[in-house]
Formats: C-alpha cells, sequence, structure tokens
C-alpha cells in the first residue's frame, strides 16, 4: 500500500498547494480535497485481513515516508465507529458520493481516499483523512478511517 499512499499524497498536496486552494471542513467539500484510488477486488474477509495485518503505527508511517523528509507525522490514529462525530461523517459522505461518481464501484472493489480538510500555510500545517473503503452491492460501503496531522519540519 507505500506505492498508493505515496501517489494519493503527492497528487491531493500537488493539486491543493498549486491552485492554493484551502480544503473546508463540515459538508464543502470539493473534488480539490479528495484524491480517490482503485487498489483492486479483493473479498470482505481478505479486505479485513489486510487491515488486520498493518498496524496504525505501520500506516501512518507508510503516510509519513508518502509525504517526504520535509514533514512530521505531529497526529495519526485510527477513528472508529463509536468515534465519528459530524465532520468525519460529512467526509464519509462525500468520499462515498465521489468514488460513486468517479469509480462506478462494484462488489468486492477496494479504494484508498486521502482527503483534505485544512492546509495552514502560516503554521505550515495540513490535516485530513486517509480512509479505506471496502464496497459491496448487497451491504454498501465498509470504511477504514484514520485522522492525520503533518507539519512541516
Amino acid at each position: 500500500m507505500n506505492r498508493a499512499l505515496r501517489f494519493l499524497f503527492l497528487a491531493i498536496a500537488s493539486a491543493v498547494i498549486s491552485t492554493q486552494a484551502f480544503a473546508k471542513g463540515g459538508d464543502s467539500y470539493s473534488t480539490e480535497d479528495i484524491a480517490v484510488e482503485y487498489l483492486g477486488s479483493m473479498t470482505r474477509a481478505e479486505f479485513q485481513r489486510k487491515l488486520d495485518a498493518t498496524s496504525v503505527e505501520q500506516m501512518g508511517q507508510s503516510l509519513l515516508n508518502s509525504a517526504g523528509s520535509t514533514y512530521t507525522l505531529a497526529e495519526f490514529n485510527q477513528i472508529t465507529n463509536e468515534g465519528i462525530d459530524d465532520e468525519d461523517s460529512a467526509m464519509l459522505t462525500f468520499t462515498e458520493s465521489t468514488i460513486t461518481g468517479s469509480c462506478s464501484p462494484k462488489t468486492n472493489d477496494v479504494y484508498e481516499s486521502l482527503v483534505l480538510r485544512n492546509v495552514n500555510y502560516a503554521k505550515r500545517s495540513m490535516d485530513g483523512w486517509l480512509v479505506l473503503t471496502y464496497y459491496s452491492e448487497s451491504t454498501g460501503f465498509y470504511h477504514c478511517i484514520f485522522y492525520f496531522i503533518l507539519k512541516s519540519k
């Protein structure tokens, strides 16, 4: 997954920084705030096994490696279903509509999305979510959500 994470980070970061766009919170996300990559097809059990085999620390390190040596990872944690707040819900709705609108998901499709929430040029930081998504036509979307803050060194 490291290659996909690097691609996602670079794609979204360059899009946001080159246009000087600021990601917005709440329900006002735009296509400039997200990058989605199709990771392939696998069963729900295979998806869960891959998640279980990768620690939160490994996911965070992979994101940090993708960001390059000029950033530090100030925060990286997994958001559980019990911890989802209104902003997380709005982001997931946006992520699902982006996947549905641009990828035409089919059963057993897996996606990785990077959604930027805030880019703060003064503090030289950015934060957002890394979302791993499994889709099934019968059960809909299943997400594994991580929140991150990257700061420039």
